[in-house]
């Protein structure tokens, strides 16, 4: 087994001399012969007495691997980021974790991958070794659908996959807003229903979800100011379509309304702004698509662009100025080495990691 450790050393020295600097290719192809002999090595190794000494033998063939490709030039100068909108340039570089002149051969793309992806914003990245001296990484960061308010009052950005971002969302303010119970996890599904009435979705400000079952929408602005109104369990779509109907040949959201309830498939329940506000919820005479007595909720709205907090930081910890709120702009990152922000390309990081 020593012999065979020696006459691998040998091979590795030779592979790696620095006369092999002249063409690259035979370098990186010596690395993978290298690797594969590890694995048959491995591979013979059928007990545990064997495996006992094969062991120690492979984890010093690893490391004379590193140190001859660093010997011959392998060494890490530029880290390329691709697809990076929204993720700080310094949570990437901290989840990659490597620096300047450090060993191509040393990195773990896979354990680079898994820390990047476990970032708030990262749906999916890939991680590459471009040899002799970079490393590609490329993001897919996920796309904010609609800004969740918790029951606590604080608001979080939410993909289509129903996944809570957390951090700030003050450059998505003019998303809607969903509150209650499963609103993360169906609101795809709602704002896929409201794009069926195109002249209505953009007016749609909020939707609160009761009971896992239905929703309430918010129509030109929140509580109290926005026209409330309700859609039953079965067939939202289709009342979508009537209040869109009604608002074509009737301008019934422009009138003196509060409430608009379509939850009765025979008649429509409407409550004028001068009414006053009933204690239940869920008034009106049951029918089919309505459950007495489970939509009773104190949830309601709130503009985020308006945080009802004596902490703002509370709400939003990426707050900024009330034009940004209003405004949604990628983080402008800069790129250690020019200085440039780069967010629709991604940035290109030279030089020293720590440094960024």
């Amino acid at each position: 087994m020593r012999y065979l450790g020696d006459r691998l050393t040998d091979i590795i020295h030779h592979a790696f001399s620095p006369a092999l600097l002249r063409d690259k290719a035979p370098l990186i192809l010596a690395a993978i012969a290298v690797g594969s002999i590890g694995s048959l090595v491995t591979a013979v190794a059928r007990s545990p007495e064997a495996m006992a000494k094969v062991d120690p033998l492979w984890q010093t063939l690893h490391q004379r691997v590193i140190d001859y490709s660093a010997q011959a030039g392998l060494l890490l100068f530029d880290i390329t980021v691709s697809g990076r909108h929204y993720t700080q340039s310094e949570d990437v570089l901290e989840a990659v974790r490597i620096t300047q002149g450090q060993p191509m051969l040393a990195m773990d793309p896979e354990a680079i991958r898994q820390r990047l992806e476990s970032l708030p914003w990262i749906k999916h990245a890939s991680v590459e070794r471009l040899f002799p001296h970079e490393i590609r990484v490329t993001l897919i960061e996920r796309t904010p659908i609609a800004l969740w308010q918790s029951p606590n009052g604080s608001y979080h950005l939410v993909d289509p996959d129903g996944v809570v971002i957390e951090g700030g969302y003050s450059r998505f303010s003019h998303l809607p807003v969903v509150v209650g119970d499963g609103a993360p996890e169906a609101a795809s599904d709602l704002l896929a229903m409201l794009n069926t009435q195109p002249e209505l979705a953009p007016r749609i400000k909020a939707a609160v979800r009761f009971g896992a079952r239905r929703w309430d929408l918010w129509i030109d602005g929140f509580d109290p100011d926005g026209v409330q109104v309700r859609l039953p369990e079965l067939q939202a779509e289709e009342s979508l379509a009537r209040l869109a109907q009604l608002e074509r040949e009737q301008h019934i959201l422009g009138r003196d309304v509060s409430v608009i309830d379509l939850r009765l498939e025979d008649r429509l329940i409407v409550r004028k702004i001068t009414d006053p506000t009933p204690e239940n919820t869920d008034e009106g005479s049951p029918g089919k698509n309505t459950v007495p007595g489970k939509d009773k909720s104190q949830a309601r709205p709130i503009d985020p662009a308006r945080p009802k907090t004596n902490d703002p930081k509370a709400n939003d910890p990426g707050k900024s100025t009330e034009k940004d709120a209003r405004q949604p702009q990628p983080s402008p990152a800069k790129s250690p080495a020019t200085g440039n922000p780069d967010a629709k390309n991604g940035i290109h990081l030279r030089g020293p990691a720590q440094d960024a």
